[in-house]
């Protein structure tokens, strides 16, 4: 129990030091592509959780419920066993999280410290690398770098792993199209 007291403590210190400033574009998309229920859970997502039983049970198919809350607490802890403590830490944490911060400064936090590729860490490295800035990044830039998260970069990025990567951001740029129509 203590060690989650103090990787709980580490995340909300975490998000208590981040200075990312970043337009609500990127937000939005992180919303839209990872947890469209961020904002209206609290920290775990009942729905996800169900839609993850059900296709894992009865289709054999794994498929995640992770909120936004949870792979922030993974992120920081580094922890990626596949066990039911693990998931069952996370969960508690999330809510922990979800009622002591802010949405906004959740997402900022978990943006600024995830992993988008071989050697990059936080998406200021990854839009350098990109060579886009965070302040005036287009759609497409926005789409490209949220899409990092679930396909993130390796050494040798080319064939099948590029085609995922840009079909990931062809999904990503038509959610946030719904949301930000111009």
């Amino acid at each position: 129990m203590r060690g989650l007291i103090n990787d709980i403590s580490s995340v909300l210190d975490l998000i208590d030091r981040c200075d990312l400033e970043l337009p609500d574009l990127f937000l939005s998309a992180l919303v839209s592509a990872e947890d469209r229920r961020f904002l209206f859970h609290p920290g775990v997502d009942p729905v996800a959780i169900c839609r993850a039983l059900y296709k894992t049970c009865s289709l054999k198919r794994l498929e995640g419920a992770s909120t936004i809350e949870a792979q922030l607490f993974r992120v920081v802890t580094g922890r990626r066993e596949i066990s039911l403590s693990r998931k069952f830490q996370e969960i508690v944490a999330a809510v922990v999280i979800s009622v002591l911060k802010r949405k906004r400064a959740i997402a900022v936090a978990y943006l600024d410290n995830a992993f988008f590729g071989y050697k990059n860490r936080g998406i200021r490295y990854a839009a350098d690398k990109y060579m886009c800035t965070l302040s005036d990044a287009s759609t497409n830039d926005v789409a490209l770098l949220i899409s990092l998260i679930k396909r993130p970069m390796s050494a040798d990025y080319c064939g099948p792993r590029r085609e995922h990567l840009m079909r990931r951001v062809a999904w990503v740029s038509r959610r946030i199209a719904r949301r930000h129509p111009r």
